[in-house]
Protein backbone atom coordinates (compact mmCIF):
# COMPACT_ATOMS: atom_id res chain seq x y z
CA UNK A 1 0.00 0.00 0.00
CA UNK A 2 1.23 3.38 -0.50
CA UNK A 3 -0.09 7.05 0.88
CA UNK A 4 -1.06 9.58 -2.05
CA UNK A 5 -2.22 12.99 -2.19
CA UNK A 6 -5.98 13.13 -2.98
CA UNK A 7 -5.80 15.24 -5.49
CA UNK A 8 -3.43 13.07 -7.37
CA UNK A 9 -5.62 9.78 -7.01
CA UNK A 10 -7.48 8.39 -10.28
CA UNK A 11 -10.51 6.57 -10.85
CA UNK A 12 -10.04 2.77 -10.26
CA UNK A 13 -7.62 3.14 -7.71
CA UNK A 14 -8.43 0.59 -4.69
CA UNK A 15 -8.66 1.78 -0.81
CA UNK A 16 -6.08 -0.17 1.31
CA UNK A 17 -7.24 1.10 4.73
CA UNK A 18 -10.67 2.52 6.14
CA UNK A 19 -11.15 6.42 6.20
CA UNK A 20 -12.53 7.88 8.84
CA UNK A 21 -14.63 10.83 9.64
CA UNK A 22 -13.40 12.32 12.86
CA UNK A 23 -16.34 15.30 13.44
CA UNK A 24 -18.52 11.85 13.69
CA UNK A 25 -15.92 10.15 16.25
CA UNK A 26 -13.78 8.14 14.34
CA UNK A 27 -15.83 5.29 14.80
CA UNK A 28 -17.41 4.59 11.52
CA UNK A 29 -15.52 4.77 8.25
CA UNK A 30 -16.87 6.69 5.12
CA UNK A 31 -15.27 4.73 2.86
CA UNK A 32 -14.15 1.20 3.91
CA UNK A 33 -11.15 -0.35 2.54
CA UNK A 34 -11.42 -2.34 -0.42
CA UNK A 35 -13.72 -0.07 -2.19
CA UNK A 36 -12.73 1.05 -5.42
CA UNK A 37 -12.50 4.80 -5.65
CA UNK A 38 -14.66 6.67 -8.45
CA UNK A 39 -14.61 10.82 -9.68
CA UNK A 40 -17.76 10.76 -7.25
CA UNK A 41 -15.79 9.35 -4.07
CA UNK A 42 -13.16 11.40 -4.61
CA UNK A 43 -15.25 14.21 -4.45
CA UNK A 44 -17.15 13.60 -1.71
CA UNK A 45 -13.37 13.06 0.58
CA UNK A 46 -12.60 16.31 -0.92
CA UNK A 47 -16.02 18.09 0.69
CA UNK A 48 -14.93 15.98 4.43
CA UNK A 49 -11.78 17.48 4.19
CA UNK A 50 -9.50 14.51 3.18
CA UNK A 51 -6.41 15.47 1.90
CA UNK A 52 -4.78 11.93 1.62
CA UNK A 53 -5.37 8.35 1.41
CA UNK A 54 -3.86 5.03 1.35
CA UNK A 55 -4.35 2.70 -1.86
CA UNK A 56 -3.71 -0.86 -2.68
CA UNK A 57 0.01 -1.12 -4.73
CA UNK A 58 -0.02 -2.98 -7.91
CA UNK A 59 2.71 -5.79 -7.82
CA UNK A 60 6.32 -5.02 -8.89
CA UNK A 61 4.76 -0.82 -8.19
CA UNK A 62 8.12 0.92 -7.61
CA UNK A 63 6.22 4.87 -7.12
CA UNK A 64 7.48 8.03 -8.05
CA UNK A 65 9.14 10.98 -6.26
CA UNK A 66 6.34 12.42 -3.60
CA UNK A 67 4.46 9.34 -2.80
CA UNK A 68 4.63 7.04 0.48
CA UNK A 69 4.50 3.69 1.14
CA UNK A 70 2.42 2.15 3.72
CA UNK A 71 2.47 -1.68 4.15
CA UNK A 72 1.47 -3.06 7.45
CA UNK A 73 3.96 -5.35 7.25
CA UNK A 74 6.79 -6.67 5.25
CA UNK A 75 7.14 -10.16 3.69
CA UNK A 76 9.40 -9.12 1.04
CA UNK A 77 12.32 -6.59 -0.07
CA UNK A 78 10.45 -3.35 -0.73
CA UNK A 79 12.19 -1.25 -3.61
CA UNK A 80 10.07 2.40 -3.83
CA UNK A 81 11.33 5.48 -6.02
CA UNK A 82 9.18 7.91 -3.04
CA UNK A 83 9.29 7.48 0.50
CA UNK A 84 8.60 4.52 3.09
CA UNK A 85 6.95 4.55 6.37
CA UNK A 86 6.30 1.35 8.62
CA UNK A 87 5.04 1.25 11.74
CA UNK A 88 6.00 -2.66 12.17
CA UNK A 89 9.62 -5.25 12.33
CA UNK A 90 11.25 -5.71 9.57
CA UNK A 91 12.14 -9.35 9.29
CA UNK A 92 15.63 -10.74 8.89
CA UNK A 93 17.89 -9.88 5.59
CA UNK A 94 15.43 -7.60 4.66
CA UNK A 95 16.23 -4.94 2.24
CA UNK A 96 14.68 -1.95 2.03
CA UNK A 97 15.57 1.06 -1.06
CA UNK A 98 13.86 4.33 -0.99
CA UNK A 99 14.32 7.58 -3.34
CA UNK A 100 13.25 9.59 -0.29
CA UNK A 101 12.74 9.22 3.20
CA UNK A 102 12.36 5.85 5.13
CA UNK A 103 10.56 6.22 8.70
CA UNK A 104 10.59 2.78 10.88
CA UNK A 105 8.19 2.48 14.11
CA UNK A 106 9.48 -1.06 14.56
CA UNK A 107 12.48 -3.20 15.45
CA UNK A 108 15.51 -3.80 12.75
CA UNK A 109 16.41 -7.94 12.51
CA UNK A 110 19.64 -9.06 11.64
CA UNK A 111 21.33 -8.80 8.36
CA UNK A 112 18.55 -6.01 6.84
CA UNK A 113 19.84 -3.45 4.48
CA UNK A 114 18.04 -0.39 4.71
CA UNK A 115 19.46 2.36 2.19
CA UNK A 116 17.57 5.99 1.80
CA UNK A 117 19.15 7.77 -1.91
CA UNK A 118 18.45 11.60 -1.43
CA UNK A 119 16.40 11.58 2.24
CA UNK A 120 16.91 10.23 5.47
CA UNK A 121 16.55 7.44 7.76
CA UNK A 122 14.94 7.73 11.11
CA UNK A 123 14.32 4.50 13.00
CA UNK A 124 12.54 3.92 16.44
CA UNK A 125 13.15 0.91 17.63
CA UNK A 126 15.68 -2.22 18.63
CA UNK A 127 18.54 -2.68 15.73
CA UNK A 128 20.03 -6.11 16.95
CA UNK A 129 22.61 -7.37 14.32
CA UNK A 130 24.77 -10.77 15.04
CA UNK A 131 28.65 -11.42 13.94
CA UNK A 132 27.82 -12.90 10.43
CA UNK A 133 24.70 -10.35 9.58
CA UNK A 134 24.73 -7.10 10.46
CA UNK A 135 22.06 -4.11 9.72
CA UNK A 136 23.33 -1.58 7.39
CA UNK A 137 21.81 1.55 7.18
CA UNK A 138 22.73 4.26 4.85
CA UNK A 139 21.24 7.84 3.85
CA UNK A 140 22.01 11.03 1.59
CA UNK A 141 20.70 13.01 4.48
CA UNK A 142 20.80 12.13 8.15
CA UNK A 143 20.13 9.29 10.33
CA UNK A 144 18.14 9.36 13.42
CA UNK A 145 17.91 6.25 15.67
CA UNK A 146 15.80 6.13 19.16
CA UNK A 147 16.66 2.42 20.51
CA UNK A 148 13.86 1.49 22.69
CA UNK A 149 15.44 -1.28 23.95
CA UNK A 150 17.13 -1.83 27.08
CA UNK A 151 19.81 -3.84 24.68
CA UNK A 152 22.79 -1.59 22.92
CA UNK A 153 22.42 -1.26 18.66
CA UNK A 154 24.17 -4.50 18.14
CA UNK A 155 26.46 -5.01 14.81
CA UNK A 156 25.06 -1.93 12.75
CA UNK A 157 27.06 -0.65 10.14
CA UNK A 158 25.90 3.28 9.45
CA UNK A 159 27.01 5.52 6.59
CA UNK A 160 25.27 8.66 6.18
CA UNK A 161 26.28 11.45 4.09
CA UNK A 162 24.87 13.81 6.69
CA UNK A 163 24.65 13.96 10.37
CA UNK A 164 23.48 10.60 12.15
CA UNK A 165 22.13 10.89 15.79
CA UNK A 166 21.50 8.06 17.96
CA UNK A 167 20.25 8.06 21.12
CA UNK A 168 21.00 5.23 22.93
CA UNK A 169 23.83 2.70 23.38
CA UNK A 170 25.78 0.89 20.52
CA UNK A 171 28.20 -1.96 20.33
CA UNK A 172 30.28 -4.06 17.95
CA UNK A 173 29.26 -1.02 15.04
CA UNK A 174 30.16 0.76 12.66
CA UNK A 175 29.48 4.70 12.07
CA UNK A 176 30.55 7.01 9.27
CA UNK A 177 29.07 9.91 8.64
CA UNK A 178 30.35 13.22 6.68
CA UNK A 179 28.69 15.74 8.82
CA UNK A 180 28.18 16.10 13.07
CA UNK A 181 27.97 12.52 14.72
CA UNK A 182 26.01 12.59 18.13
CA UNK A 183 25.62 9.65 20.37
CA UNK A 184 23.45 9.97 23.52
CA UNK A 185 24.72 6.58 24.72
CA UNK A 186 27.46 4.12 25.60
CA UNK A 187 29.83 3.26 22.83
CA UNK A 188 31.83 -0.31 22.98
CA UNK A 189 33.82 -2.07 20.91
CA UNK A 190 32.99 -0.07 17.79
CA UNK A 191 34.55 2.23 14.97
CA UNK A 192 33.09 5.89 14.99
CA UNK A 193 34.18 8.10 12.18
CA UNK A 194 33.74 11.73 11.14
CA UNK A 195 34.65 14.35 8.57
CA UNK A 196 33.05 17.00 11.25
CA UNK A 197 32.72 16.32 14.67
CA UNK A 198 31.68 13.64 17.34
CA UNK A 199 30.00 14.20 20.62
CA UNK A 200 29.30 10.75 22.44
CA UNK A 201 28.23 10.44 26.45
CA UNK A 202 30.67 7.46 27.25
CA UNK A 203 33.21 5.52 25.28
CA UNK A 204 34.96 2.69 25.88
CA UNK A 205 35.06 -0.34 28.70
CA UNK A 206 38.33 -0.17 29.35
CA UNK A 207 39.51 -3.37 28.48
CA UNK A 208 38.36 -3.48 24.68
CA UNK A 209 39.72 -1.15 21.81
CA UNK A 210 36.84 1.47 20.90
CA UNK A 211 37.85 4.09 18.09
CA UNK A 212 36.89 7.60 17.54
CA UNK A 213 37.85 9.23 14.26
CA UNK A 214 37.30 12.49 12.96
CA UNK A 215 38.99 13.73 10.09
CA UNK A 216 37.85 17.41 9.30
CA UNK A 217 37.04 17.67 5.95
CA UNK A 218 38.14 21.39 5.76
CA UNK A 219 41.77 20.45 6.29
CA UNK A 220 41.69 17.67 3.45
CA UNK A 221 41.14 20.93 1.29
CA UNK A 222 43.49 22.78 3.05
CA UNK A 223 46.07 20.13 2.68
CA UNK A 224 45.07 19.17 -0.83
CA UNK A 225 46.36 23.13 -1.39
CA UNK A 226 49.59 22.59 0.31
CA UNK A 227 50.44 19.57 -2.29
CA UNK A 228 48.97 22.26 -5.33
CA UNK A 229 51.51 24.92 -3.66
CA UNK A 230 54.72 22.73 -3.51
CA UNK A 231 54.02 21.43 -6.91
CA UNK A 232 54.20 24.91 -8.18
CA UNK A 233 57.00 25.81 -5.95
CA UNK A 234 58.99 23.39 -7.58
CA UNK A 235 57.71 23.77 -10.84
CA UNK A 236 58.96 27.27 -10.76
CA UNK A 237 62.06 26.34 -9.44
CA UNK A 238 62.64 24.55 -12.16
CA UNK A 239 61.54 27.24 -15.00
CA UNK A 240 63.69 29.92 -12.66
CA UNK A 241 66.93 27.20 -12.86
CA UNK A 242 66.69 27.09 -17.16
CA UNK A 243 66.17 30.87 -16.68
CA UNK A 244 69.20 31.63 -15.05
CA UNK A 245 71.14 30.41 -17.80
CA UNK A 246 70.31 33.21 -19.64
CA UNK A 247 70.65 35.53 -17.13
CA UNK A 248 74.39 34.37 -16.97
CA UNK A 249 74.88 34.50 -20.91
CA UNK A 250 73.75 38.08 -20.92
CA UNK A 251 76.22 38.95 -18.43
CA UNK A 252 78.79 36.59 -19.97
CA UNK A 253 77.94 38.78 -23.64
CA UNK A 254 78.12 41.96 -21.94
CA UNK A 255 78.03 44.69 -24.76
CA UNK A 256 78.70 42.00 -27.17
CA UNK A 257 74.80 41.28 -27.22
CA UNK A 258 73.72 43.73 -29.59
CA UNK A 259 75.41 41.98 -32.27
CA UNK A 260 72.89 38.99 -31.54
CA UNK A 261 69.71 39.01 -34.40
CA UNK A 262 66.72 40.81 -33.39
CA UNK A 263 64.59 37.84 -32.44
CA UNK A 264 67.66 36.46 -30.30
CA UNK A 265 67.55 39.85 -28.34
CA UNK A 266 63.80 39.85 -27.59
CA UNK A 267 63.61 36.41 -26.61
CA UNK A 268 66.71 36.87 -23.85
CA UNK A 269 64.87 40.07 -22.86
CA UNK A 270 61.23 38.27 -22.27
CA UNK A 271 63.01 35.60 -20.41
CA UNK A 272 64.84 38.46 -17.91
CA UNK A 273 61.66 39.49 -17.35
CA UNK A 274 60.27 36.33 -16.51
CA UNK A 275 62.87 35.75 -14.39
CA UNK A 276 62.29 38.34 -12.35
CA UNK A 277 58.12 37.57 -12.24
CA UNK A 278 59.13 34.36 -10.90
CA UNK A 279 60.69 35.28 -7.67
CA UNK A 280 57.56 37.50 -6.71
CA UNK A 281 55.14 34.57 -8.01
CA UNK A 282 57.81 32.13 -5.31
CA UNK A 283 57.12 34.73 -2.59
CA UNK A 284 53.56 34.89 -2.87
CA UNK A 285 53.48 31.11 -2.91
CA UNK A 286 55.30 31.10 0.36
CA UNK A 287 53.00 33.27 2.12
CA UNK A 288 50.00 31.78 0.59
CA UNK A 289 51.50 28.11 1.94
CA UNK A 290 51.85 30.18 5.82
CA UNK A 291 48.20 31.09 5.45
CA UNK A 292 46.97 27.83 4.56
CA UNK A 293 49.11 25.86 7.54
CA UNK A 294 47.35 28.44 9.68
CA UNK A 295 44.21 27.28 9.05
CA UNK A 296 44.64 24.19 8.92
CA UNK A 297 46.39 24.68 12.71
CA UNK A 298 43.33 26.60 13.47
CA UNK A 299 40.88 23.80 12.19
CA UNK A 300 42.84 20.79 13.93
CA UNK A 301 43.17 23.42 17.06
CA UNK A 302 39.19 23.60 17.82
CA UNK A 303 37.33 20.97 19.82
CA UNK A 304 36.81 17.56 17.43
CA UNK A 305 36.05 15.04 19.81
CA UNK A 306 33.96 15.65 22.82
CA UNK A 307 33.12 12.98 25.68
CA UNK A 308 30.43 14.55 28.05
CA UNK A 309 30.62 11.63 30.34
CA UNK A 310 33.54 9.57 30.87
CA UNK A 311 35.80 7.87 27.89
CA UNK A 312 37.33 5.06 29.70
CA UNK A 313 41.47 3.30 28.86
CA UNK A 314 41.26 1.74 25.10
CA UNK A 315 39.57 4.23 24.20
CA UNK A 316 41.51 6.11 20.49
CA UNK A 317 40.90 9.30 19.73
CA UNK A 318 42.64 9.72 16.22
CA UNK A 319 42.31 13.64 14.52
CA UNK A 320 43.53 13.87 11.00
CA UNK A 321 46.54 12.15 11.48
CA UNK A 322 47.48 12.15 14.83
CA UNK A 323 46.63 9.80 17.44
CA UNK A 324 46.13 8.95 21.58
CA UNK A 325 44.94 5.79 23.21
CA UNK A 326 43.70 6.60 26.74
CA UNK A 327 45.78 4.83 29.30
CA UNK A 328 42.98 6.00 32.11
CA UNK A 329 39.73 7.07 32.62
CA UNK A 330 39.22 10.85 31.53
CA UNK A 331 35.80 12.75 32.98
CA UNK A 332 33.66 15.16 30.19
CA UNK A 333 36.91 16.15 28.31
CA UNK A 334 37.25 17.96 24.74
CA UNK A 335 40.11 16.47 22.58
CA UNK A 336 42.07 18.22 19.50
CA UNK A 337 45.11 18.79 18.09
CA UNK A 338 48.43 20.66 19.36
CA UNK A 339 51.69 21.01 18.64
CA UNK A 340 51.06 17.70 16.11
CA UNK A 341 49.86 16.20 19.38
CA UNK A 342 46.08 15.14 20.22
CA UNK A 343 45.33 17.15 23.51
CA UNK A 344 42.33 17.37 25.92
CA UNK A 345 40.55 19.72 28.10
CA UNK A 346 37.94 19.68 30.49
CA UNK A 347 34.83 20.98 28.97
CA UNK A 348 34.39 24.40 29.49
CA UNK A 349 37.53 25.54 29.60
Amino acid sequence: MRKIALDKVKSGMVIAADIFDHEFGGELPIIARGVELSSAFVARLKERGITDVTIVTPEGYRGAPGEVLAPTEVKEDILFDGSVELHCDVPSETKISAGETINIHGNIEPGCNITSASGEVVIVGKLQGANDKHIILSAAERVTIKNTSIEPLTAVDIRCVGDVVIDGDITDSTVAAKGRLRIEGVVTRSKIYSQTRIRVKECGDGQSLCQLLVKPKECKELFQELLAIDKAHAALLQEQQRLQNTIDLVKKLGKDIETLPYENKVQMAMDIKRFREIAGDITSGQSRKEIVRKNITEALGSNRIVITQQGHPQTKITIENYSRTLDAAVDKSAFFVQNMKVECSPLGE
